[in-house]
Formats: C-alpha cells, sequence, structure tokens
C-alpha cells in the first residue's frame, strides 16, 4: 500500500456496530495515526445513533454509514441481519466507494462481501482478525479442506492441526460447530472463501505467544500479528493518554457499574475468566 509523496492515503475500514468489532479497529488506527494516514470507519445506518449520542470525540475518524436493508425498527438479531446484508450489503457498501478515492480497505471477518466490492474496485484489501491466530487457523484449515477433521456432531472426536495441541471437537471454535446453528456456519465458510480478495490478514496477536500457529500457516494463508490490540491499560499505559481521550464506544459510561462492582465480593466477577483458564489448562494436559 504506497500513495503519493505528501499525499495522505486514504484507509477505509469496515465493520459491524459490536463494540468487539469497533474498539481493535479503533487501536489499530490509534497505532497508526502519526502516519500519513488518513481513516474512515463504515458501519450500518442503525449504528449512526449510537454512536453519534456518546459524549466521546472521534475525529481519529471518519464516520460513514451504509443501509442493511432493513426496517428501522427491526431489533437486528444476527440471522436476519446476517441475511440482509448478504443480499444487499456488496451494492449499498459500494456506494460509499463510488466517487471517492480509498487506497485501502480493512474489514473484519462478519463482512465477507466486503473484499468482492474492493476487487471491483480495484482496491487492495486486508482483513483485521480480531481473534487469536489459531482459531483462524481452523477456520481455514476446515473450510478450505486442507486438514482432515472428524465428524463435528461428536464432542469426543480427536482433532489434530498443525501447530495446536491434540484436540476434542468441543474445543473447537464455536461458530463451526453445529450445535451452533447454519447461519454462523456459513458465515464463515463464506468468510474463508473471501480470502481469495485478500491481500493480508493482519492478526489481533502477537508472534511470540503464536509463533508456531503463525508460521504453519506461511504456505496456506499468511497471517501477520499486528497485536496486542487491548486497552492501553494492560498493557501498563494510560489509557487517556495513549487513545487521546477518543473512543468509538455504542453506550455511554454509567458510574452505576462501577459501584456496583465496588460492592461486591472480591474476584466473585471473575468467573468466566476462571473457567477460561482452566479449559485451557486442561487443553494443556492433555497426552
Amino acid at each position: 500500500m504506497g500513495s503519493i509523496e505528501g499525499q495522505e492515503t486514504h484507509v477505509l475500514m469496515v465493520a459491524l456496530p459490536f463494540q468487539g468489532h469497533l474498539n481493535p479497529m479503533l487501536k489499530f488506527a490509534k497505532h497508526l495515526a502519526r502516519t500519513n494516514l488518513h481513516f474512515t470507519l463504515a458501519t450500518i445506518e442503525s449504528a449512526r445513533d449510537l454512536l453519534s449520542s456518546t459524549d466521546e470525540p472521534h475525529s481519529l475518524v471518519d464516520l460513514v454509514f451504509f443501509s442493511d436493508g432493513l426496517p428501522k425498527d427491526d431489533p437486528r438479531d444476527h440471522e436476519p441481519l446476517t441475511e440482509s446484508l448478504r443480499k444487499v450489503g456488496a451494492n449499498n457498501f459500494s456506494k460509499i466507494i463510488e466517487g471517492k478515492r480509498f487506497d485501502c480497505i480493512i474489514s473484519v471477518p462478519f463482512t465477507p462481501w466486503v473484499p468482492a466490492v474492493a476487487a471491483a474496485h480495484n482496491i487492495p484489501c486486508a482483513i483485521l482478525w480480531i481473534e487469536a491466530c489459531a482459531g483462524f487457523s481452523v477456520y481455514y484449515r476446515y473450510y478450505m479442506k486442507t486438514n482432515s477433521f472428524p465428524d463435528l456432531e461428536d464432542p469426543n472426536q480427536k482433532v489434530e492441526l498443525p501447530g495446536l495441541p491434540f484436540l476434542e471437537v468441543r474445543d473447537l471454535p464455536t461458530l463451526m460447530l453445529p450445535s451452533h446453528g447454519a447461519i454462523f456456519n456459513t458465515l464463515m465458510a463464506e468468510f474463508v472463501e473471501c480470502l481469495k480478495d485478500v491481500k493480508w490478514v493482519l492478526a489481533n496477536s502477537f508472534y511470540e505467544l503464536e509463533s508456531v500457529i503463525i508460521e504453519s500457516m506461511f504456505d496456506l494463508k499468511p497471517i501477520i500479528p499486528i497485536g496486542p490490540l487491548v486497552s492501553p491499560f494492560l498493557l501498563g499505559a494510560d489509557e487517556d493518554k495513549i487513545l487521546d481521550g477518543k473512543s468509538l464506544d455504542m453506550w455511554k459510561a454509567d458510574d452505576y457499574c462501577m459501584e456496583w462492582l465496588d460492592k461486591q465480593v472480591r474476584s466473585s466477577v471473575f468467573t468466566y475468566l476462571s473457567e477460561a483458564y482452566s479449559n485451557h489448562q486442561r487443553i494443556k494436559s492433555r497426552p
């Protein structure tokens, strides 16, 4: 990705209005904010009021919106939203690009129709994979059929994949399991298929954490780790200073949440994290 000397490079980021997708995008943009890059974030029209109603400034990126094809009062559950975007997302998103100059497009996995639009406009496209590289490797190998997988209906079946410890089906990403429903299985299959139009896969991870997995993908679809795209607070830095107070929060922070947490028994609200650690230890201890 290059630009004429002295001229800004315009990057169009695409994400659905899920906080877990917006945060990594914003942090990635912030890491590059001092370079000669200009960022625009595109998301669906229904998020306009949510993103515009927060008091936080977000001058780090310009915001643009496109229709998801659903009525304004639709609750936008995952299945109808995904189906509607499958039908109209590409066409409506294309209208944002027409007549403008974008040098690169960066999308999240849940908008698999974006890379084809980018290719049609001769714009190089990247995917920001917001999870671990291990998950990307599993999805890619399963849907591209580069490795053998057992019957996913049986959670006890063994799975052996390059760069990973021995697993059982129950340990695989839930979106690919039959128990999670066909809509997400289809979505992830479409995501892997769209990678043919993707020039770079950027991952919210770092080499030292997943070096074996990253190297195992070199000859398939290389992953470029650019993380961790997490809160600067977790890295021992001042979040307000690093992000200049800018965020793309969809809901205004409520002080009551902190007041409620302060009243709880110490460590009582971290059950999920404890279970996740327990599952990780269980996998590591398998022969």
